[in-house]
């Protein structure tokens, strides 16, 4: 079967949200070598705190297509799965969040690897079940 432009459209700009809405912080700890390297980033330019709530924002877009993706094509238990399993992803961006804003020295390279690391934990869970 041949896969058309528009058969991929919808799952690639689910794909390009999620990429985007990650990406810039994975910078979030940087931005004084940033500056003092003459690098300007998407994160520097938005801050810490504006990093957080871009990537939240678009992230909650992402999840909001990716519901309508799952139920247009009949795939509620995938559904299911993915959002269960990527719960604690949203739960650990969400209090270190809450840390960042209560001291910003939480924008850190440790923080960051702890929410790679259950990212990663919890996306190859979703998607080994849903195979």
């Amino acid at each position: 079967m041949l896969v058309t432009i528009k058969q991929i459209w919808f799952p690639a700009l689910i794909t390009s949200l999620l990429i985007g809405g990650t990406y810039p912080l994975t910078q979030v700890y940087q931005h004084m070598q940033d500056k003092k390297d003459g690098i300007i980033t998407l994160s520097y330019k938005l801050g810490v705190k504006g990093t957080f709530i871009f990537c939240a924002t678009v992230l909650i877009v992402a999840l909001l297509l990716l519901i309508i993706y799952f139920l247009r094509s009949d795939q509620i238990v995938a559904l299911l799965i993915y959002a269960i399993s990527m719960l604690p992803v949203g739960i650990y961006l969400t209090t270190w969040f809450l840390k960042v804003i209560k001291d910003i020295k939480n924008a850190n390279f440790k923080n960051l690897m702890k929410m790679n690391y259950i990212a990663s934990i919890c996306s190859s869970i979703a998607f080994i079940c849903i195979f």
